[in-house]
């Protein structure tokens, strides 16, 4: 988990990690716990050298997350200064309680430290309860997302790609208010037979699933690609698909609304893109299997 905040986990762990945390919820409380020990050993200076700068290359990367850590910030320096106040009182206990009543000046920073921090846990008591409501809601309620799509993939911090400009490695996004896509990478090669072992995953509550196809070869073309039932049932089509650089792999990405994805069993059937004068040629065939939630 810590691997997947950090962004420096491979495709195949950082989708094991998504999935996880889609359907259990314990996994998912795991790993806001684990999000909330790294944000602190970062406002804290315990991070090393390493993981400090791929979090903030990656982890900072999006708004929502800065606000947390700056929270976070200011959480650490209030308990920093009152600390400081405890060290530069006298040692002995009955004399830091003789000048607690005896100095006006004294008495009242205690009072305005307590204050300010009584206060700083009252806003981190809302702020948490408001970030369980929403990850509750988005639960069970899948976030709807406008008509007109393209199908470019979204990357993790929510900035849409350019024409012609790679994803990255990345996968999905961090927090589970955020998430509006689920991704599963494909490799090809697997038989449609009866009894073939299939990459099976349940039917995320996300609109968007993302299908990241690895190119056994990438011909440096344009492609185009063929969503089909087991029975031969044309779902969706894709052209004008163009190949990516992602975890090392050459990769083809399809973006499909979810509720198309029904329970059963799938083939994706990737073609090069015929030029003028050219028929379409089959390159790879990929499949997997859907399972209700």
């Amino acid at each position: 988990m810590r691997r997947y905040l950090l962004g420096t986990a491979p495709p195949e762990e950082r989708a094991e990690v998504e999935h996880a945390y889609l359907s259990d919820p314990d996994q998912f409380e795991q790993l806001n716990e684990a999000e909330n020990d790294l944000i602190d050993a970062y406002v804290r200076g315990r991070l090393s050298a390493a993981d400090r700068k791929e979090f903030e290359k990656h982890y900072l990367s999006s708004p929502p997350r800065r606000e947390r850590v700056q929270f976070a910030a200011a959480l650490a320096e209030v308990s920093r200064e009152l600390k400081q106040s405890e060290a530069a009182a006298e040692p002995s206990f009955w004399n830091r309680l003789r000048s607690l009543f005896s100095e006006p000046v004294l008495r009242w920073q205690w009072s305005l430290a307590a204050a300010a921090f009584t206060a700083v846990l009252v806003i981190a008591g809302l702020q948490v309860s408001k970030e369980r409501r929403l990850q509750l809601a988005r639960l069970h309620q899948p976030a709807t997302q406008p008509a007109g799509e393209t199908q470019t993939p979204t990357p993790a911090n929510s900035e849409a790609p350019k024409t012609g400009e790679s994803s990255g490695p990345e996968i999905a996004q961090l927090n589970r208010h955020e998430l509006d896509e689920f991704t599963i990478q494909l490799s090809a090669g697997i038989s449609r037979n009866a009894g073939s072992k299939l990459n099976t995953f349940a039917i995320p509550k996300a609109p968007w699933i993302i299908f990241r196809l690895i190119l056994d070869q990438d011909e440096q073309a344009t492609y185009a690609a063929a969503l089909e039932t087991a029975e031969g049932k044309q779902i969706k089509t894709f052209g004008g698909l163009k190949s990516q650089v992602g975890g090392g792999n050459a990769i083809v990405v399809l973006r499909v609304r979810s509720n198309l994805v029904q329970a059963g069993d799938y083939v994706i059937t990737l073609r090069t893109a015929g030029t003028t004068g050219e028929s379409e040629e089959d390159i790879d065939t990929y499949t997997f299997r859907a399972t209700k939630p």
